[in-house]
């Protein structure tokens, strides 16, 4: 057993003996997807200060609360990185959950970034699927995002049978290579991200990735 799934179990007791199980409470561990959501919710869901910058962290974001209802979703990478999520995440029904006001309102905005955000990164589908399905590549976004940043594609990716390569850069107003001021365009940070599988023959699920933060 890993050590985040040992964290999680020990917490999950300690609420149920509190009998504090309800809402976003259980499994909101750092170095979780839940535990993103749950910040963000505390930020009054807003989205642009929290950092979101790729299309892939919103459809995430604005996915766990359907998946805090147990939803089963019909795209298989959303099960994949939920269930990988530190097992809070327990699929009992297809049918669509009727959601708090709150967490409808925060799905809203958040799907009104993963548009805007399209339009600057272009991802093949197939590599957004692996790339989706994988929780430690949305928690290295997280830990480096910041809310001046900007990212664009350094290039569209590619794949092949065994590997996926897709990259962009931060064009934020505020440098990390440069001086640090506002008003600077020198690139802040580029990242690349690598996956590999064995063989042909395994699922896309098998991939795995990597990121390379670079600037």
């Amino acid at each position: 057993m890993d050590r985040v799934s040992t964290i999680v179990k020990s917490l999950l007791t300690m609420l149920i003996v509190s009998g504090a199980t309800s809402g976003l409470s259980h499994a909101a561990t750092k170095k979780t997807v839940l535990h993103e959501f749950t910040q963000l919710m505390q930020s009054n869901c807003d989205v642009k200060q929290f950092g979101i910058h790729t299309p892939m962290e919103a459809r995430i974001l604005r996915n766990v609360p359907y998946a805090l209802a147990g939803y089963t979703f019909s795209a298989e990478e959303l099960t994949t990185l939920f269930a990988g999520d530190g097992g809070w995440y327990t699929p009992t029904s297809a049918q669509l959950p009727v959601l708090k006001p709150e967490y409808r309102a925060c799905v809203e905005r958040l799907l009104v970034r993963e548009k805007e955000t399209r339009t600057l990164l272009r991802i093949d589908p197939e590599i957004e699927k692996i790339l989706t399905g994988d929780p430690r590549i949305f928690l290295s976004l997280r830990r480096e995002a910041r809310p001046d940043s900007v990212y664009r594609n350094h290039h569209p990716g590619k794949k092949s049978a065994h590997t996926v390569e897709w990259g962009f850069r931060n064009e934020g107003p505020t440098s990390c290579g440069g001086n640090g001021s506002r008003g600077d365009k020198t690139d802040c940070t580029g990242a690349t991200i690598y996956c590999e599988r064995p063989d042909s023959s395994t699922h896309w699920r098998d991939f795995r990735c990597q990121i390379i933060w670079a600037g």
